[in-house]
């Protein structure tokens, strides 16, 4: 490949079961950043290409981008949705998809389940009900435990957070 060429954030390889079974690797890795009827279409150059003489079933061997796993047999529809998924929404909504377990349905309710990107849940905490809640004067010298009260709304069920690295986190509304 060369340096000018990008290289797409979301692959899978699809490889040709006949080659596979006859002991030949004969695949191809995919953008899986297009319409499904594209990548659909490379599946089947991929598969007249192949030295075996009947090529007709392929399996997803591996696959790169996602944050999640994709299964062999994951349907094109899906991969090209999730890719593109990924493409506009970026790694929260891969945080998202791990969350949840469930491709289409992280996807569907993303927009809405998604708070914010924070240092800690404690901060979002913090920063939301002081946003919200206008305190008394006499109350803010007071010391508030913004780490528990975030420990709370985890353990309540309220949000869901997602460590990406040590001070950054994603917050997602668990209530929709």
């Amino acid at each position: 490949m060369s340096a000018t060429m990008e290289q797409s954030v979301c692959r899978i390889y699809v490889a040709s079961l006949s080659d596979y079974n006859a002991g030949i690797l004969h695949g191809k890795w995919i953008d899986a950043n297009q319409e499904p009827e594209t990548i659909n279409g490379e599946i089947q150059e991929m598969l007249r290409q192949s030295r075996c003489q009947i090529a007709e079933e392929w399996a997803i061997h591996d696959y790169e981008g996602f944050g999640t796993s994709l299964s062999e047999y994951e349907d094109i529809v899906t991969v090209s949705k999730l890719a593109n998924a990924i493409e506009e929404h970026g790694e929260a909504l891969k945080a998202y998809v791990s969350l949840m377990g469930d491709i289409d349905y992280a996807i569907e309710h993303f927009e809405e389940a998604f708070i914010c990107e924070a240092e800690s849940a404690a901060d979002y905490m913090e920063e939301m009900m002081l946003e919200c809640y206008e305190l008394p004067r006499w109350l803010s010298s007071y010391y508030v435990d913004w780490k528990a009260l975030s420990r709370d709304s985890i353990l309540n069920g309220d949000i869901s957070v997602h460590e990406v690295s040590y001070n950054q986190v994603y917050i997602f509304n668990n209530h929709i």
